[in-house]
């Protein structure tokens, strides 16, 4: 067996290092933008189907109801400034789907709701059984 060494300043080194470290963020930049392509896409195509709904019973809240079943997918406290997300319509599926963790979800829904309904400041999070009695009736 025959081994060649290289010898290599310790710059090049220190550079050879910075690219391989680029090229493996490059590669994580491009997958995260790969999964908000297609989070944002499936969510896009909810929003579709929504309209916003008013209750004089909570009035601080606006609703996002399905136009054809009135069922409650989101609803937004505009006093505290929390965006209800229901877990079985909407954050379950990223979560199964993308393996996304919930804080990349409340990130991400964050950055969609924004952009996409004009909720800037808002925050997102999701809830199981609390707000379904609240959600029943409105």
């Amino acid at each position: 067996v025959i081994m060649n060494k290289i010898l290599i300043t310790e710059q090049q080194f220190k550079t050879l290092i910075e690219n391989i470290i680029k090229e493996e963020t490059r590669e994580e930049v491009q997958e995260w933008l790969r999964r908000k392509w297609k989070v944002g896409d499936y969510f896009f195509k909810i929003l579709d189907n929504l309209k916003e709904k008013k209750s004089d019973k909570y009035p601080e809240s606006i609703f996002y109801v399905d136009k054809n079943t009135e069922e409650v997918y989101m609803e937004h406290d505009k006093k505290y400034g929390d965006l209800w997300i229901d877990y079985d319509k909407i954050w379950s599926f990223f979560e199964s789907n993308y393996s996304i963790n919930h804080e990349e979800i409340r990130d991400l829904m964050k950055e969609l709701v924004g952009e996409h309904m004009n909720l800037w400041g808002v925050t997102p999070a999701t809830h199981r059984l609390h707000y379904y009695s609240r959600w029943e009736n409105i």
